[in-house]
């Protein structure tokens, strides 16, 4: 989430996105008058100056003008026409309310134009002098009181609050949501950002209701009301530069000009004392390249071509020779017919900008840590991109222009690193942008958690607008990938902000309580455990990514693999190319293949472990190009696909989103799938390819061709099908747009699980009810099972086994239903529970 009150104008194609549908009239209607008058009852003075300002919700422009009045204490004004001001009514984005827009009275004195020190008003607001259709009073702590403005004013008036009226709602509505008791988390970081900065009262009565939800964290706010409610604050750097000379001098700039003279005080040191960590760009990509100092860009790449011990044989030029290629890495696209040559520094190009962008975010960590040493830093990857339509050809994925998430956890560039949710379903930018829901995040912090690996970098998500249970399935799917900060993206209040806040969403006030008080009860346990996987890992190609930016087919395919294994109750990590050239495939038994481009290097090591007795599935178009966008298959591959496979590879257009055009995606074929007794028919969508007609066949197209093998190499087993079937998965469980009522259809599942069966997977926690997403976590303290259930179903008697040698005595839900053990021996342990929603049992 941008940071800012409209992230998204640094994305236009974003905001086509903000299509809205007003609940009462939209557009300006010019019809509809709008005056206002008011009269200054606090401060006492004759020379007054009022200003008339105020806040929209619609778009550009977020603020209305300024309008300046003179008057006395205790005198109306007259009545001031606001009629040609750029009115809209309550907003609706994709269901989610942002209100109207508000209007903000500024009183200061005439002489001086120095803010006076509180104010009090009464305000009338009218569609006519002689019918007043709202009047009020209101105090400000400072100069200014803010106040929404109901348009069509006569029809909405109902609607009306004040500043202060909507803060005591708030409050009141926090109340009902914890009870009796104030919830205080310890561990977990529970963050949100306020933006009510007009008056201290306000303020502290946000930041009251705040606390007492459990929120330990709250950007945005002064250093003095987190320390009078023991509450932290973030810091905030736009320092990403292409140049680390530029990005160190923009910090000792900052340093010698502010930094420094604020620590001088008890006050400015207090104040980034009680920063919880510095936050750095937003929702950050890889560098703009382009822009750099030609000659100094030049001299890095090729000190990075020399560290990876290329040159003139592997290049076809000597490194004098090679620029980086500026243009071309400009563009949507990587250029894909040109010479083999040129495609390898393309490829060399791609990786070095991912490489030094993250190079150069560590850069700024370390300036920051310089300053305050033991300084948390933490930066927000954006979802977007493995979303299917959410940006768009060059944003997508790990792509060229986007970073890699498996490089910035190497370098440590950053000690936290945050997972984006856009997915509102009915809220923030609605069903278009939220595909599975909170699966699909699941997926992204699985993604997070697999780049992280053992290294010392915590997870964090920042979780937008959302009602009581969407939002909790998102946050325990979180949870059990690993999360231990959550921003609530954010709190406004929307009387000021221009984002659809959750300030004015009861339901999330219940289900942010329920979370944190369930995180209050498992904390001990849970913020110290790690997420146990399971030895099957999903290849996640960044070479895959660089050239394929513009087909959005394995991107999907590959989240609905993931999905569908997790249905299955297999909990499996993500590698990348460099992961298994350093051989860590070792600890895998089973591996996924859905990307195309797989580095030469990594294809051999994975010809090598298949031989040794992995078990490899592949789907269609797996392994048919390598890291340069070339025809090459390894031996494994070679045994499946027809020579076809390795020309250009065409895919259906469609953006691949299930709430939206997967729904309705014509099948270019069907295949007809036997699996032991069982037999059933698929639809075939995004690609179909060609295989050999050697070895077992366990499927067949329409057209009587092979659409699925089963091929012994070596010691190991390949499974290899010749289409997409978890775009299949996703088509068939019928997402409707609006509502969480898809139902997953188990066939596509049997496919995937084949090589699980091959290599005689046992789950680490297995549920006797497929798409419950059960997620097992060890610690020092104990064991917890984090359980999201995605059938959306009650279930009366859900039984969870568990694979380990641990014996427990203590086994409690944090939902406080029955948890009985009724199988304990020396290698699992079976329990049985009811199950809503979501629950989180704690194990000793």
């Amino acid at each position: 989430m941008c940071q800012r009150r409209h992230p998204f104008f640094l994305y236009p194609f974003l905001i086509l996105a903000l299509l809205v549908i007003n609940v009462g009239a939209n557009a300006q209607t010019r019809s509809e008058s709008y005056l206002i008058r008011f009269k200054v009852i606090q401060p006492v003075f004759k020379k007054l100056t009022v200003s008339t300002s105020g806040f929209r919700h619609e778009g550009d422009p977020w603020y209305f003008p300024q309008i300046d009045t003179e008057i006395g204490s205790g005198e109306w004004s007259d009545w001031i026409d606001l009629s040609g001001w750029k009115w809209h009514g309550k907003m609706r984005r994709a269901g989610g309310i942002a209100e109207f827009p508000s209007l903000k009275l500024s009183v200061s004195h005439s002489d001086t134009g120095k803010p006076v020190d509180g104010c009090e008003f009464e305000v009338q607001l009218a569609e006519s002098p002689s019918e007043v259709q709202i009047s009020f009073f209101e105090k400000g702590s400072t100069n200014s009181i803010v106040f929404l403005a109901p348009y069509p004013l006569k029809e909405n008036k109902r609607e009306f609050e004040t500043g202060r009226q909507m803060a005591a709602r708030q409050a009141l509505w926090a109340k009902e949501a914890i009870g009796d008791s104030p919830i205080n988390l310890e561990k977990f970081e529970i963050i949100t950002a306020l933006y009510s900065l007009y008056d201290p009262l306000i303020i502290d009565q946000n930041v009251s209701s705040l606390k007492s939800m459990g929120f330990n964290v709250i950007s945005g706010i002064d250093y003095k009301f987190a320390s009078k409610y023991g509450l932290k604050t973030v810091g905030k750097s736009w320092i990403y530069n292409a140049d680390p000379d530029i990005a160190t001098e923009q910090w000792n700039s900052l340093l010698r000009n502010s930094i420094s003279k604020e620590l001088e005080s008890d006050e400015g040191r207090e104040q980034y004392n009680s920063m919880a960590y510095f936050e750095l760009s937003d929702e950050i990509s890889g560098l703009d390249l382009k822009a750099a100092d030609k000659t100094k860009l030049n001299a890095e790449f090729r000190e990075y071509l020399r560290e990876k011990r290329l040159g003139k044989t592997e290049l076809g030029k000597s490194l004098e020779e090679i620029e980086f290629p500026s243009g071309e890495i400009a563009n949507d696209a990587l250029p894909d017919s040109l010479p083999v040559n040129e495609n390898k520094i393309l490829y060399h190009a791609a990786k070095f900008g991912q490489w030094w962008s993250a190079k150069q975010l560590k850069v700024t960590s370390e300036l920051i840590r310089g300053t305050f040493p033991g300084m948390q830093t933490g930066t927000l990857l954006p979802s977007h991109g493995f979303l299917g339509n959410a940006w768009g050809p060059k944003y997508i994925g790990m792509s060229y222009q986007m970073m890699d998430w498996f490089e910035l956890a190497e370098q440590g560039a950053v000690t936290q690193i945050s997972t984006e949710d856009w997915m509102g379903l009915n809220h923030m930018y609605g069903p278009n942008y939220t595909w599975t829901g909170g699966q699909t995040f699941g997926y992204l912090n699985a993604l997070n958690r697999s780049a992280i690996g053992n290294k010392p970098i915590s997870m964090r998500t920042f979780l937008t607008v959302s009602d009581d249970k969407y939002l909790r399935l998102k946050a325990y799917s979180a949870i059990g990938q690993g999360v231990k900060s959550f921003y609530f993206w954010a709190y406004g209040p929307t009387s000021i902000g221009t984002e659809n806040y959750w300030s004015d969403l009861k339901s999330e006030y219940i289900g942010i309580a329920k979370l944190n008080q369930t995180l209050e009860n498992v904390e001990n346990v849970v913020y110290p455990a790690k997420t146990v996987s399971d030895p099957v890992a999903i290849l996640y190609s960044v070479s895959h990514d660089i050239w394929n930016n513009d087909k959005q087919s394995v991107f999907t395919e590959r989240r609905l693999l993931w999905h569908g294994l997790r249905h299955l109750h297999i909990q499996p990590n993500f590698v990348r190319e460099e992961d298994i050239d350093l051989g860590n495939l070792r600890a895998y038994k089973v591996l996924y293949i859905t990307d195309w481009n797989i580095s030469r290097s990594a294809s051999e090591a994975i010809d090598k472990w298949i031989k040794g007795g992995g078990i490899a599935y592949l789907s269609a178009g797996a392994a048919t190009k390598d890291e340069y966008n070339s025809p090459y298959s390894p031996a494994f591959a070679r045994l499946i696909w027809d020579g076809q496979n390795r020309n250009a590879i065409a895919q259906q257009k469609s953006t691949y989103n299930e709430r939206t055009d997967l729904r309705t995606l014509k099948p270019i074929t069907t295949a007809n799938v036997k699996l032991g007794d069982r037999g059933f028919e698929i639809p075939v969508l995004g690609l179909r390819s060609n295989m050999n007609r050697e070895f077992e066949t366990f499927a067949m197209f329409e057209d009587g061709t092979p659409a699925g093998k089963i091929i012994p190499y070596g010691l190991g087993k390949i499974v290899a099908v010749e289409f997409m079937p978890m775009l299949a998965y996703g088509q068939l469980a019928n997402f409707q747009p609006t509502t969480l009522s898809e139902q997953w259809s188990p066939e596509p599942r049997e496919i995937i699980a084949k090589p699980l069966k091959f290599a005689k997977i046992i789950p680490t926690a297995k549920a006797n009810v497929p798409v419950v997403e059960v997620s097992y976590m060890e610690g020092k303290e104990g064991s917890a099972l984090v359980l999201a259930n995605y059938t959306y179903q009650n279930i009366e008697n859900l039984l969870v086994t568990i694979q380990t040698k641990k014996k427990f005595t203590k086994v409690l839900s944090a939902n406080g239903v029955d948890v009985s053990i009724i199988e304990q021996k020396d290698d699992h342990i079976t329990i049985k529970m009811k199950l809503d929603w979501t629950d989180i049992v704690t194990l000793r």
